[in-house]
């Protein structure tokens, strides 16, 4: 099968003329060559077309009535859905400017009238063929992207999996407080991946200073140094993966100390907001694991208003609050324990060995690491945890 043939069999175009005789000649040529074809007479019309079934090629005429091709052309790259679309403007204007303009506009070629039947198959069948390729390699980098991330927490969740589950933790967080600010899809899974993968850098520091940060233990100036380099080693893990050099900067941004007054930062900047969100986050998190309620963490983070943002803290605030209400107090034995679930006091071995710390909330690579333990020895019964009443 040859090319034209091949990309014909798919490729569905929309002919946009107010003059009928054009959309009859165009809409005929293209039909021999095996396209679909849907002409419209007015740029209402093509825009609500293109809204309901969006077409792999626009043919686009200027001079129209009511909404000119220039509006057009406009409306549909201001849409997410239809910004992509290749636009061919076809049109009796022979004028640089005219051309300029349509190409400022986010067209990707320009047909002048008359036209040869010749010329049109041959740029519709070339920009057939360049999106073809994008769409071809967008899927590509959106596999390879996918398949990094997997890597990477799969690396996280074996070499350490509390700090995996600090991670889904935070993620979590992340996820609640940008759905309570009403903060654009665009920008939240940006910042939830620089939270899932903000901790990867914990794998470079002693196991001992992890345990110290964790139990709320006071670190030396030296661990602290050690400890901060966490965020530097794990933007530098994923900053050449495509799409991702805006969580890095993120991640790498962690390092820096607070400002000097972080209830002016812009929220509408993405670095600048990840950094003060996530700074946030992983020391209410450390409050929490080192034995304090949601509400006294808060508290706590609320009497260093320099280091963090009211705004933020107002939303983790009421985040806090809606999980406390929604989860009741239990004691279960260990067999009962379920993802979700969080400890409310240290699990423990009959001989005082210490499995996992308060405050961890259960899931699926801890259950692992319980079922592991309770092979080898048993475990101290019951067990009181917080569970979701949800």
């Amino acid at each position: 099968m040859n090319k034209i043939n091949d990309l014909s069999n798919k490729a569905n175009i929309l002919i946009v003329d107010d003059t009928l005789f054009n959309l009859h000649v165009l809409s005929g040529i293209l039909k021999e060559q095996g396209y679909k074809v849907r002409p419209i007479t007015s740029g209402k019309l093509a825009l609500k077309s293109a809204q309901s079934n969006p077409p792999d090629l626009i043919l686009l005429d200027i001079l129209m009535p009511e909404m000119d091709g220039y509006e057009v052309c406009e409306r549909l790259k201001a849409d997410p859905n239809l910004k992509d679309i290749p636009v061919l403007f076809i049109s009796a204007l022979t004028e640089t400017q005219d051309k300029v303009k349509a190409f400022n506009l986010g067209g990707v070629d320009f047909i002048t009238k008359p036209f040869q039947v010749e010329e049109v198959c041959a740029r519709v069948q070339t920009h057939l063929e360049l999106r073809k390729s994008r769409l071809e390699i967008q899927t590509l980098l959106s596999k390879t992207f996918v398949s990094s991330i997997r890597t990477i927490t799969d690396i996280l969740s074996l070499a350490n999996p509390i700090v995996f589950d600090r991670s889904n933790r935070l993620k979590r967080y992340v996820r609640e407080i940008m759905k309570h600010l009403k903060i654009d899809h665009m920008t939240a899974w940006q910042l939830e991946l620089a939270a899932m993968l903000s901790q990867i850098g914990c794998i470079a520091i002693p196991e001992e200073i992890l345990q110290k940060k964790q139990q709320g233990i006071t670190l030396t100036e030296e661990e602290e140094m050690k400890f901060r380099n966490y965020s530097v080693v794990a933007a530098e893990l994923i900053a050449d993966i495509p799409r991702l050099e805006t969580v890095a900067e993120i991640i790498r941004s962690l390092q820096e100390p607070p400002g000097e007054n972080e209830s002016l930062f812009d929220i509408s900047n993405i670095v600048m907001l990840g950094s003060s969100l996530l700074r946030m986050l992983i020391d209410y998190d450390y409050l929490i694991m080192s034995g304090h309620s949601s509400a006294k963490a808060v508290t706590i983070l609320q009497s260093n208003l320099h280091n963090y943002s009211p705004i933020l803290l107002e939303a983790l605030k009421f985040i806090a609050e809606q999980e406390a209400k929604e989860k009741e107090i239990r004691s279960i034995s260990v067999k009962e324990l379920l993802n979700g679930m969080i400890l409310l006091e240290d699990l423990v071995t009959e001989d005082g060995l210490l499995v996992l710390r308060h405050s961890n909330e259960i899931s699926g690579n801890l259950l692992n690491l319980i079922k592991f333990f309770s092979a080898k020895h048993r475990l101290k019964e019951p067990v009181k945890v917080l569970v979701p009443t949800g």
